[in-house]
């Protein structure tokens, strides 16, 4: 087995693109106009989770194209439902068997298809759309390591690497101009696999990209600064509307750029505050905050707590316990399992 890549640090960013997604959801509909000008900065948390994944799995296969010359497509596979199908499905079960969620789209859930069904403007049970809205992004992962480790078969070299990527791009960025010269809806950017897909290419750009020599420990929470910054800056200038406009054609890229930049200095500075034991841990349960938050959040509503700054501290503390909860009990055991399975040892469980 090739040695183990693992970066704490990366656990604690992770924990900070969730807390967006959490934030963005959590305002949504504010009376404070300040926040909802600030609101859709939770799709660019949604961005950073595709960039950090990307750039943790490609980083992985080539390691492992490295260590035994090919990759075993078959146990990536396995590692990946390993890590995402028993939860992901308990929730789909839980769907099915406790709301009246239309079959088309537990179907969709249930096959990770379900963002393409959003892409149509959500028909049926709009109330659920908070509980079950995040699990679209999972949907366009699934569909990305389904054919990623396939394409990387072919010759996994940082060269290949960043072509692809770079085809990536040019198909993201062809994909919405399609769209805005269609006039079809926001929907049609916000939820394709095919138009998301700048955060993917980026994260696979900077796994194959040379490492240059180690930055200094406060380099990471400095580039957070400015990369949110930036990104705020970004969305009070020129907000996202209903109706794409042709600068929708260019935010995927340079929001995937300005998340590319922080990654890469937080994968290069010295480990600091966000290697903390409390951000690790807090990255290491992230999964289950981000599937379990919209449910909270509407738990929260059904408890009467309409206001923001009373509805988002009970929320993220039961959001909190739910997920250590699964993250102990469910998803553990199967992290153990998912080991037997690694080709390059990462995160320890």
């Amino acid at each position: 087995m090739a040695e183990r890549f693992y970066l704490p640090q990366l656990d604690g960013l992770r924990f900070f693109a969730f807390l967006a997604v959490f934030l963005d959801h959590g305002v949504s509909g504010t009376e404070r106009r300040w926040l909802a000008h600030l609101q859709p900065l939770g799709n660019f948390g949604v961005d950073l989770f595709f960039v950090l994944s990307s750039y943790l799995l490609t980083t992985l296969l080539l390691r492992e194209q490295a260590a035994t010359g090919r990759i075993d497509v078959v146990a990536f596979w396995i590692r990946r439902g390993l890590r995402i199908w028993p939860l992901y499905l308990v929730c789909v079960a839980v769907i099915a068997a406790g709301t009246s969620l239309s079959w088309w789209y537990l179907l969709g859930m249930a096959t990770f298809t379900f963002n393409w069904q959003v892409v149509v403007p959500f028909a049926g049970s709009l109330a659920l759309l908070e509980v079950i809205g995040p699990l679209w992004s999972l949907s366009v992962e699934e569909q990305f390591y389904g054919a990623w480790p396939l394409l990387l078969r072919l010759g996994a070299t940082p060269r290949r690497v960043l072509w692809l990527a770079a085809l990536m791009l040019a198909g993201a960025v062809i994909a919405r101009a399609a769209v805005v010269l269609l006039g079809l809806g926001w929907e049609a950017i916000r939820f394709s696999s095919i138009t998301r897909l700048d955060g993917m290419a980026v994260g696979a750009a900077l796994a194959a990209w040379p490492r240059p020599s180690r930055l200094p420990a406060w380099a990471g929470p400095v580039a957070g600064i400015i990369t949110l910054g930036l990104l705020s800056a970004m969305q009070i200038l020129v907000p996202f509307s209903a109706s794409p406009t042709a600068f929708e054609i260019l935010r995927g890229l340079v929001a995937a750029g300005m998340l590319g930049g922080l990654l890469w200095v937080v994968v290069h500075a010295s480990a600091g505050v966000l290697a903390s034991r409390p951000l690790v841990y807090l990255g290491r349960i992230s999964y289950g905050l981000y599937v379990f938050h919209g449910a909270m959040y509407a738990l929260t509503h059904w408890a009467g707590l309409l206001r923001w700054h009373s509805r988002l501290p009970v929320a993220f503390l039961l959001t909190l316990a739910v997920a250590a909860v699964s993250y102990r009990y469910l998803e553990r055991p199967f992290l153990r399992l998912k080991q037997r399975y690694a080709r390059v040892e990462s995160a320890p469980v």
